[in-house]
């Protein structure tokens, strides 16, 4: 249902809230050229009653060859530095935006500024609005992932896949950046963490209802991947097998086999089929409570605060996510997730 400007403007002014986002703090809300007005003058109003120090920056497009690339300049990152909370409303404007993983954006997360994106629409933000219980049981299932040393999935016949994350970080999204150096982004829940990059090795058998964030498709057909030494070395099956193996050839870059963040999605409120487009599959893929979320790629980032930042260090041409249900998840032998439920007692 549509919203008019004084119900975005409450809902905005309650998300920062939950951010603490205080008077005097200083705010930079950051587009690109194309915007949603209506939106960004709710933003506005939310943040003045908030008493902030807030402007708005607009960013004109840039491009490298005949692709668009990261917006942000030096001079950009520069004074992103001296904010306390930095706003990227994605759903409100055309994309690109700065990458959350940019060099520039790291920097700025290092120096201890906040930053939310809000990828949803807002009138999807209402209905997937953080509750305490999703907090509860992405916060819990971040200390689980923190403290294993092994991943194990297991899928199809009895297919089995192991990646070694000793030492590395939990990252969670759950929409909250609160403390300094955090990152979030808002009405999401997930659970991840990212594995020695040459460390995956075994067969993930992916089937229906799983789906493919890049190729914008639900599995029809399932397909097996092949890993060893953290990249996936062959994949089998129809349609989907073939798509995907021609999507990862185009980047002529090896590293887009390689493994990028996996882990779980805590979020009781994802709908399949609400509405389409890539942004609303990604954020099935990483939400929808119990399904396994694996990712091939690019995984830098950086850990900048508690549970900000999976420790990645793969630099790769491109990312892409992929989410299983019929897959169990083993945290070392502790049981996580089966057929797309969090069946551990702790963290369901």
């Amino acid at each position: 249902m549509a919203m008019d400007m004084a119900e975005k403007s409450v809902l905005i002014e309650e998300m920062l809230k939950l951010n603490k986002v205080e008077a005097g703090e200083k705010v930079v809300i950051v587009t690109t050229h194309e915007y949603n007005q209506d939106d960004l003058r709710a933003y506005r109003e939310a943040l003045s009653r908030l008493e902030t120090q807030a402007f708005h920056i607009v960013l004109p497009p840039r491009a490298k060859g005949a692709r668009l690339k990261d917006p942000g300049t030096p001079f950009f990152y520069e004074v992103l530095r001296h904010a306390d909370m930095v706003l990227l409303p994605k759903s409100s404007c055309v994309e690109p935006l700065p990458s959350i993983h940019s060099d520039g954006i790291m920097e700025t997360l290092h120096d201890g500024v906040r930053a939310l994106t809000i990828q949803l629409p807002l009138e999807k933000v209402r209905t997937m609005w953080p509750t305490p219980d999703l907090i509860e049981r992405t916060l819990i299932g971040a200390r689980l992932m923190e403290e294993a040393e092994t991943i194990r999935i297991i899928s199809g016949n009895d297919a089995e896949l192991v990646m070694n994350k000793k030492g590395r970080p939990a990252h969670t999204q759950h929409g909250i950046a609160d403390v300094p150096g955090r990152w979030d982004n808002f009405a999401f829940g997930c659970v991840s963490s990212t594995p020695w990059e040459n460390s995956a090795t075994g067969t993930l058998v992916v089937g229906p209802p799983a789906a493919i964030s890049p190729l914008v498709r639900f599995v029809q057909e399932p397909f097996k991947l092949t890993l060893k030494n953290g990249y996936i070395t062959n994949i089998e099956g129809g349609l989907e097998a073939k798509l995907l193996g021609r999507w990862l050839e185009q980047w002529d870059d090896p590293e887009s086999y390689g493994t990028s963040h996996v882990g779980w999605g805590t979020h009781k409120r994802v709908g399949v089929g609400e509405g389409g487009g890539r942004a609303n599959l990604v954020s099935y893929l990483h939400n929808a409570y119990g399904t396994l979320l694996i990712a091939f790629g690019s995984s830098v980032h950086p850990h900048t605060a508690q549970y900000s930042g999976g420790g990645g260090q793969r630099e790769a041409a491109s990312h892409c996510d992929i989410g299983a249900v019929e897959v169990d998840f083993y945290l070392d032998d502790r049981l996580v997730c089966r057929d797309g439920k969090i069946v551990d007692p702790e963290c369901r």
